[in-house]
């Protein structure tokens, strides 16, 4: 049973019966998006809903992103200025799963309403799962991102999905950018490490202009960390950072005051959602503040963005439902 902060206020947004499932819920601004179908991933039913909020605060379902013959995920809601959303999603296939992705994205110009048509990314960028962008120094659009690569060729039996990707792969990171507002797009050199298998890197500009990244990790119950001084065009080697982490993604902000701002699973399991604030550049961490605790299901994927107060708008989801909340200015001092 969940327990929230009692000087929080929580609500829950989205309950997806009948649909049974949800995953990796988005928002940004009045679009909340997530995806569902089937009752697991991979399955080529995935597909993204998409909902808005109404006058009433209440979000609506109005439109889906769905593809005939694959699973569809919308993994980033990029949104450079005020109501344009780029929206990046993939197409999987289950017996492939992360193996290949098929990348695409679309562009709102209406905060959500109405999307151009999905088109590849510029410069044969693809198979990557992509996550939360920042734009650097005002100017370079940029993405993390992971990827796999063969490192056992040997081992071909898929019959097991899970089992036959993290023997016959590694999974490594990456970024992308683009210094022409999203026309044309760079990738950068994978990050080297020991650890095999790293996804869902997560990135925020440090106050020295150099760029760190915090790394989920398949194979260890911690963050892994990495650091580019080139503004994203080379990385130090990823290593273990000290961060109790069960796997899971993280959310990773840089506050309008300059603080760090970090929102995860700061425990063996998911059954923990904290944030935390650091004010040397993610060297220490000097608030550590418990959101929500829940001994029956999971706090899924953090997701959220700062508004003009200084707050945080906070989303998170455990499976079946979405829930928000605000986390203060003050708390994020």
């Amino acid at each position: 049973m969940a327990k929230f902060n009692k000087d929080l206020k929580v609500g829950c947004l989205i309950n997806c019966r009948p649909e049974r499932y949800l995953r990796e819920a988005l928002i940004k601004g009045n679009l909340l998006t997530y995806t569902t179908g089937d009752v697991i991933e991979p399955a080529p039913l995935n597909y993204t809903q998409l909902t808005m909020r109404d006058e009433s605060g209440k979000f609506k379902r109005f439109a889906r992103f769905g593809h005939p013959g694959a699973g569809l995920f919308v993994t980033e809601l990029f949104s450079p200025r005020k109501d344009e959303i780029h929206a990046f999603f993939q197409f999987h296939y289950k017996q492939e799963w992360m193996t290949r992705l098929e990348n695409r994205r679309t562009i709102s110009y209406d905060g959500g309403r109405n999307w151009t048509p999905p088109e590849p990314l510029p410069d044969g960028i693809n198979n990557l799962w992509i996550g939360k962008g920042i734009i650097y120094q005002n100017k370079r659009w940029m993405w993390p991102a992971s990827f796999c690569e063969v490192v056992n060729p040997e081992v071909t039996d898929n019959s097991n999905v899970g089992q036959w990707m993290m023997a016959r792969f590694d999974f490594r990171c990456c970024v992308i950018f683009s210094d022409d507002e999203g026309k044309s797009f760079i990738r950068s050199v994978s990050i080297k490490s020991k650890e095999r298998h790293l996804i869902e890197p997560r990135i925020v500009e440090l106050s020295d202009g150099s760029i760190l990244m915090l790394i989920r990790s398949m194979d260890s119950k911690e963050l892994f960390r990495s650091v580019s001084k080139d503004g994203g065009i080379t990385w130090s080697e990823a290593v273990p950072g000290g961060i109790l982490n069960p796997s899971s993604k993280s959310l990773l902000l840089r506050h309008p005051n300059g603080n760090i701002v970090l929102v995860h699973n700061p425990s063996e399991k998911r059954n923990k959602l904290a944030v935390w604030v650091s004010d040397d550049d993610a060297e220490t961490w000097k608030t550590k503040y418990v959101i929500a605790e829940d001994n029956v299901r999971n706090l899924n994927y953090p997701d959220g963005d700062f508004d003009e107060n200084g707050n945080l708008n906070l989303i998170w989801e455990n499976g079946r439902s979405v829930y928000s909340t605000v986390i203060p200015a003050e708390i994020l001092k």
